[in-house]
């Protein structure tokens, strides 16, 4: 293998997650194949849009990569390719995943078998020309990286001959979005660009037309659905640990919860934080000392659990003073449960200090050394 397609070999099962099963790939198929994530992705949406029956292609296949997926969810896929070698591989890599059942291979030439193949929609990712494609300040999708033909063309194809209600380009991520406006098939007044995203790296753009193309009315309103659905999963309490999720419940409200104090506990790195509500301190400030000794106990212990879990000792909560002497519940609240915690965030103590309850302690906070600095 080529030293340059090193980092291409690093990859390669996120372009094919059962690559140690027989998977093959060329040189040009290793910078060729859409990342599987992605690759998916682009099939259910074709589904969500155009339903589980229906019939895709892809005219310029190479190893596979959206073959496979568009097989796993459509009824049917089209694959063409015209180099035999690839189309070896091809074979045998939808074999691998299972799916050569429901995959007609056609080796040629696309735009000489175009007239003779039917299909709901069309996955469009000819080759980008090589990786020096990225080093073009921007991707003309009329010269399509040297290959004798634009997109505009390909389009055109797509919603003629072929008779599909969708079309799928997937393009490099340098393309100018006002040249994709203008190879709008005739009679589409709008399409799709989506940003693919694989660990905070941008691997191309999207380009949805047809069926598939989702309006601006109904990208705002899926924008306000999500946001109202983020607003919902706030709601509930959850107990984080550095392991994981430790715990989780939904938060009750406020008629049920009563004189309840409600407790969040939440653990990261070697300490932990306990964040009480300052509204429920300030009404268990009045509780009876008895009550609030019992629900310190049940903290103590709840916090003990948790910390155990972690192969960590729990540190002590002191017991409620007495009632004419008992301090803001907040205030203990905000103390740390292991001394590293307090170490570590010296600042966030000192934001939650009281203040000084008698003329003495004011004046020893006006000495040098009497308040804590950042």
């Amino acid at each position: 293998m080529d030293w340059k397609l090193e980092k291409y070999w690093l990859q390669r099962y996120s372009l094919f997650s059962r690559f140690d099963e027989g998977i093959q790939v060329d040189d040009q198929g290793w910078y060729s194949v859409t990342p599987e994530v992605i690759a998916a992705h682009h099939a259910r949406r074709a589904v969500e849009a155009l339903g589980p029956d229906c019939v895709a292609c892809d005219p310029f296949a190479g190893a596979g990569g959206n073959v496979i997926q568009f097989a796993l969810h459509c009824a049917r896929v089209v694959a063409v390719e015209i180099d035999e070698g690839r189309m070896g591989m091809l074979r045998n890599n939808a074999g691998v995943y299972g799916v050569a059942g429901n995959t007609t291979f056609i080796r040629g030439d696309f735009f000489q078998e175009v007239q003779g193949i039917k299909a709901d929609v069309v996955f469009y990712s000819p080759p980008w020309g090589g990786p020096e494609y990225a080093q073009q300040p921007v991707y003309d999708v009329a010269l399509m990286g040297g290959q004798g033909f634009g997109l505009k063309k390909l389009l055109d194809l797509a919603f003629g001959p072929m008779g599909a209600s969708a079309a799928i380009a997937f393009l490099p991520r340098n393309c100018d979005l006002k040249q994709l406006a203008a190879t709008l098939p005739e009679g589409h007044s709008y399409c799709e660009v989506e940003r693919e995203m694989v660990n905070n790296v941008c691997k191309g753009l999207t380009i949805y037309y047809g069926e598939l193309a989702r309006s601006p009315t109904q990208l705002r309103q899926q924008e306000q659905q999500q946001s109202h659905g983020q607003e919902e999963v706030e709601v509930a309490a959850m107990v984080v640990a550095e392991n994981g999720v430790v715990a989780a419940g939904a938060a009750r409200p406020e008629a049920e919860q009563g004189a309840e104090q409600q407790e969040h506990e939440v653990q990261q790195g070697h300490g932990a934080e306990l964040a009480g509500q300052q509204a429920a301190g300030a009404e268990a400030a009045s509780r009876p000392t008895a009550e609030l000794q019992e629900e310190q106990q049940q903290l103590q212990e709840a916090v003990a659990q948790v910390v155990q879990q972690q192969g960590q000792q729990p540190a002590a909560i002191e017991p409620a003073p007495p009632q004419a002497e008992q301090q803001p519940l907040q205030a203990a609240a905000a103390k740390p449960l292991h001394p590293a915690a307090a170490e570590q965030q010296p600042a966030a103590a000192a934001e939650h200090e009281t203040e000084p309850a008698t003329e003495a302690a004011a004046e020893q906070k006006k000495r040098p050394g009497g308040c804590r600095q950042q």
